[in-house]
């Protein structure tokens, strides 16, 4: 079994910590602070990314990748902002 990350899923890797640190990593502690979940700017800008729903199939509006691509998204952006996982996966409630 191969353990390596495909090219693919190391540049989903690289745009997904540059979108972090850039975007949303400078406001986590505001976020913190007023006990509240990234607003809609940042569900449309993932949208736009193509991280939203990534696993459901394109037929559905999903992004048709496999399940490690979640992974990859989620655990990387949660290690920078916990609740931004939760919009990748697409399972936040609208507010």
């Amino acid at each position: 079994m191969d353990f390596h990350l495909t090219d693919e899923q190391r540049q989903l890797q690289a745009t997904v910590r540059a979108f972090a640190d850039k975007e949303c990593v400078p406001l986590a502690a505001e976020w913190d602070r007023e006990n509240r979940v990234p607003d809609h700017r940042f569900e449309e800008k993932i949208i736009a990314m193509g991280l939203y729903g990534m696993t459901l199939p394109e037929r559905y509006g999903g992004g048709g990748r496999e399940l490690l691509a979640t992974h990859i998204t989620c655990d990387l952006s949660q290690h920078r902002v916990p609740d931004l996982g939760d919009l990748a996966e697409g399972h936040r409630a609208r507010s």
